[in-house]
């Protein structure tokens, strides 16, 4: 469970802030609403998962 944390941390918000402000906001500028709204709750949802597995381990429940 501590391999599916990282890896899922890697696609979370974090990565995303990571991004230049510049680049971030010159992206964010050319992409439809709805495509945004849609990527951010898939790098939200991979927070999620690397959180239930930090904190749980419990593979079937992070896998639901």
């Amino acid at each position: 469970m501590p391999r599916v944390a990282a890896e899922a941390r890697k696609l979370g918000m974090a990565e995303v802030r990571a991004i230049p402000p510049e680049i971030r906001l010159s992206l964010l500028g050319k992409l439809p609403a709805e495509f945004r709204q849609l990527g951010f709750s898939v790098h939200e949802g991979m927070d999620a998962i690397a959180l239930d597995a930090e904190s749980l381990g419990d593979r079937d429940h992070t896998l639901r």
